[in-house]
């Protein structure tokens, strides 16, 4: 079914700014219009009209994003007038486009690749349509955005200003979430539904309401201004460790020196024609001291917008990607995102950089101590780190931007080893 659709999608993507018809996409999907709407809305999560409307809305606030003029955005996108945009975006994002402007970075649009895409689109429409299992009195709803990256989610929604709408695209991501969350004590707490149940399914989506918590998340932007005290931070981050190592339940296991081995090298080798040999050796040193490594619980995407800091410590939020490796990851990802939100900033400074390493490292040391291995391997660990985010990256589209900065970054790591010994 999406491959059949995907060129539909294609075609869509070209031919925003000319008149669309479900008749006319009917046709060329060779399906009747009735059965045209059914597979378009189960391969998107949308009716077909609000996905165009959507799109163009999406490239419109782009480009009014670099510089066009909003009347001519809406008068080229089919809105008629400013005033239609305004409302129709409005309508979708709760907010007005100079106000979305103010706090989100839109990215370039690219097609939809229905293949490859984790969640299906959702419209005000729908989220009110899954907020009234809580019973909740809907007064607003907004995109998330990143504090750092300024990129809005496409999965996570703040309600009323005190709750978030969270989307999963399976059970199993679902589960482990709440396994988690019921096991710590520091984190967010999620509202049963009316029929006491801990999250619903809808559109073969599942979802949860969570209480927004007090914190505020870790600015990568910070280590430029000395808002932050990073032994602090190590500490918090070896703390966060030991209470995940205490968690149990059945989560995945994974070998990081075999995913880079079989799977992210063999993709990323591409991208650095010019040190392949030396990411190699690199690789195959790593093997020899991966066995020794500690593993355990780790949360697997700790960056500054999951870590929320308060007077009491740090609280992690989303346990998307929670697995069983090496507990050396969680630390050295943390490190290894704020490069790559802050590499190509105008107050980026490499030196700066250097120190928070050593500082936070040694923060985490005095919580949990790491073993001489462990010490030997952090630059192991973080370029590894950098070929799964481009093995990943590389297959999309959309994320050819972070593809870039993070070869930029591994290329920069290589070049910069002597510098990570601690």
């Amino acid at each position: 079914m999406n491959t059949t659709l995907q060129p539909i999608i294609d075609y869509i993507e070209d031919n925003l700014t000319t008149d669309l018809t479900p008749h006319d996409l009917a046709n060329m999907s060779g399906y009747s219009l009735f059965y045209f709407y059914r597979l378009f809305q189960q391969a998107t999560g949308l009716p077909i009209m609000q996905y165009l409307t959507k799109r163009r809305l999406i490239h419109g606030i782009y480009d009014i994003q670099n510089g066009k003029k909003m009347v001519d955005a809406a008068l080229m996108y089919g809105f008629g007038s400013y005033s239609g945009f305004l409302k129709a975006f409005k309508k979708e994002y709760g907010l007005s486009p100079s106000h979305y402007l103010k706090y989100t970075k839109v990215s370039k649009p690219y097609p939809i690749q229905l293949e490859k895409e984790v969640y299906k689109m959702m419209s005000h429409i729908n989220i009110k349509s899954v907020l009234q299992h809580w019973g909740l009195n809907v007064d607003s709803i907004s995109p998330v955005v990143s504090p750092n990256s300024a990129i809005a989610s496409d999965h996570v929604w703040e309600i009323n200003h005190c709750y978030f709408l969270k989307m999963f695209s399976d059970q199993e991501t679902l589960n482990k979430n709440l396994v988690i969350l019921n096991q710590l004590d520091q984190t967010q707490d999620f509202l049963l539904t009316k029929d006491r149940q801990s999250s619903i399914c809808y559109n073969d989506h599942f979802f949860v309401l969570l209480k927004k918590i007090s914190g505020v998340p870790f600015l990568s932007s910070s280590i430029f201004d000395n808002s932050h005290e990073e032994l602090l931070i190590g500490k918090m981050i070896g703390q966060i460790s030991i209470l995940l190592k205490e968690v149990t339940g059945d989560f995945p296991k994974t070998n990081l020196v075999e995913t880079v081995t079989k799977w992210a090298l063999p993709k990323a080798r591409v991208f650095f024609p010019g040190i392949q040999y030396t990411l190699d050796n690199k690789i195959n040193e790593f093997k020899e001291i991966y066995p020794t490594l500690p593993t355990q619980l780790i949360h697997r995407d700790l960056h500054g917008a999951n870590m929320l800091i308060h007077t009491n410590g740090m609280v992690l939020i989303d346990y998307d990607l929670a697995e069983y490796t090496i507990r050396l990851f969680d630390p050295c990802y943390f490190l290894t995102s704020i490069l790559s939100e802050q590499f190509n900033s105008p107050e980026y400074n490499e030196q700066v950089w250097f120190e928070l390493v050593k500082d936070v490292f040694n923060g985490f040391q005095q919580v949990t101590p790491l073993t001489k291995d462990e010490i030997k391997a952090i630059p192991y660990v973080m370029i590894s780190i950098q070929l799964v985010a481009i093995a990943y990256f590389s297959d999309f589209d959309k994320y050819q931007d972070l593809l870039k900065i993070n070869c930029d970054i591994t290329d920069w790591l290589i070049k910069n080893w002597h510098n990570l010994a601690l």
